[in-house]
């Protein structure tokens, strides 16, 4: 009989492997086309298959998985159609978030997320850095805009994204000065939209953000090679 502190742990477990499983998919580990095991992921995290299965669900409705009834969950391959729909919804949606943003975002989160920007920029070779001071930026536009169904929406979406840059990464891997030059560009970006933030200025950063997603959308239809 499953008891309430059974259901707890299985919540907290669902978590856990669903980040887990996400942040494979997101560094290629597990590639569009891979099938996954439920058993054997369950047997790899020493887990029951319950949170296994809740966790796959999660992703599903992220996108990243397909659950194919009666056989094993795909991952999903990424396309031009759904990169272009997902960079417009950002496009309409992120500087909305950050004009809601303006006004709450506390000062010491600003200069916590500008510290990790300007890490980029003293080494944009580190990639880790890099995609790590990309979302801790956004994360701000979704946690302040005090707004949980347009932060789950931004949230999803900007998942597929991440998605697109690592085929990006991949493919400027034997480019590394033009890969050093878009994360320098992005960055500065960022900073751009942090100096916003911090003179709660909504029009100034709605406006940044704008600009920024406008420039991705440039930079990464040069390297978008989904079929």
């Amino acid at each position: 009989m499953t008891t309430q502190m059974d259901i707890g742990d299985i919540l907290l477990l669902k978590d856990r492997v669903y980040n887990t499983i996400k942040t494979q998919i997101m560094m290629g580990r597990y590639k569009p086309g891979d099938k996954l095991n439920i058993v054997d992921i369950a047997a790899h995290m020493n887990i029951s298959c319950a949170p296994v299965r809740e966790a796959l669900s999660m992703l599903s409705r992220d996108g990243l998985v397909n659950l194919p009834p009666h056989k094993k969950p795909v991952v999903t391959e990424p396309n031009a159609e759904d990169w272009s729909v997902s960079m417009e919804i950002r496009q309409m949606l992120e500087p909305y978030s950050a004009r809601l943003s303006a006004p709450n975002v506390p000062k010491e989160d600003i200069e916590e997320v500008r510290r990790e920007q300007l890490r980029v920029l003293a080494d944009p070779d580190d990639a880790e850095a890099y995609i790590d001071s990309d979302m801790a930026l956004h994360r701000l536009l979704y946690e302040y805009a005090e707004s949980a169904l347009l932060g789950e929406v931004l949230s999803m979406v900007k998942t597929y994204n991440l998605r697109v840059r690592y085929v990006i990464e991949r493919a400027l891997a034997d480019a590394p000065e033009e890969r050093r030059a878009v994360r320098i560009a992005s960055t500065r970006e960022h900073i751009a939209i942090l100096d916003a933030l911090e003179r709660r200025d909504p029009d100034l950063a709605c406006n940044a953000v704008y600009e920024h997603i406008t420039s991705c959308i440039s930079r990464e239809a040069k390297y978008h090679r989904c079929e």
